[in-house]
């Protein structure tokens, strides 16, 4: 029995945290899950063994006094005798492996650029060890606003935090303080979040005015060819759609609530017998 409520409280806890989720950085603009640095091997090691690694983090490795390289490739450059001509690899590795890289033309090879080192070239020669440089400022981590150093497809960046996006989470972006149908409840306000101006409440949840409706027992009543639960949606033509459709959808997730709760307390009988 114990076990069962648990089930409850978690199946709860999901479906809370679903409605109102906040939607951190994780994912590039390529829609590539993002690799946190802190994952990724101190070497190239585990790839000598010549199998495909099925965790994206260790296809590649910190090597000392090197960098972050793609294990594959750079021990293949090692391994061969005969040079890169084109710099293939280095120019990869100064685009996508480097926070600052430069590819010198006539030594062929991936370089920091100026004033800057490290095995990713994020740390900056005028700042106190291992401090970065970010708009015109030191500091210790080029990720804003408690970001986590990533690679993406396309180059290294910040996995961010609600609600901040961008490159290094520079940049504000309320809309990820919810999930995509509620993302209109919140709006920028300089560099904090605010509630959008038909909602208030600590996360934007109390709806206070409608659009294009009748605000009637804390509800919008849609007026004929609006919807969503402020009526700030145009209907598509042929739908149907007003205040009773929202409630007909409101109900229908009801019941798969119930239904999916029923489902884990018939497992979890099953289970005890």
């Amino acid at each position: 029995m114990f076990i069962a409520k648990n089930n409850y409280l978690i199946l709860f806890i999901i479906l809370f945290k679903y409605s109102v989720a906040v939607r951190n950085k994780e994912i590039d603009e390529n829609y590539q899950r993002l690799i946190p640095l802190n994952q990724i091997p101190n070497n190239c090691e585990h790839s000598k063994d010549n199998e495909l690694n099925s965790e994206p983090a260790k296809e590649y490795g910190f090597v000392e006094n090197i960098g972050l390289e793609k294990c594959k490739v750079w021990l293949d450059e090692e391994q061969s005798t005969s040079s890169d001509e084109n710099g293939h690899y280095e120019r990869y590795k100064c685009k996508h492996l480097r926070v600052h890289g430069h590819f010198n033309e006539e030594t062929g090879k991936c370089e920091c650029k100026t004033n800057w080192k490290g095995l990713i070239c994020n740390e900056f020669i005028g700042c106190p060890v291992n401090y970065s440089y970010f708009l015109n400022v030191c500091t210790p981590n080029v990720c804003q606003h408690d970001g986590q150093l990533a690679l993406g497809s396309k180059h290294i960046e910040c996995i961010c935090k609600a609600p901040w996006d961008g490159r290094f989470c520079e940049r504000l972006a309320c809309w990820r303080m919810a999930d995509k149908e509620h993302e209109r409840r919140w709006r920028n306000s300089i560099d904090h979040c605010k509630c959008a101006d038909n909602y208030s409440g600590e996360n934007c949840e109390t709806i206070i005015s409608c659009q294009n409706g009748e605000f009637i027992n804390e509800k919008c009543q849609c007026a004929e060819g609006w919807t969503g639960e402020i009526c700030d949606r145009k209907c598509t033509p042929g739908q149907t759609c007003g205040a009773d459709s929202l409630l007909f959808g409101n109900q229908i997730i009801t019941f798969l609530i119930i239904l999916f709760t029923c489902l884990m307390a018939f497992i979890n009988r099953l289970m005890e017998i």
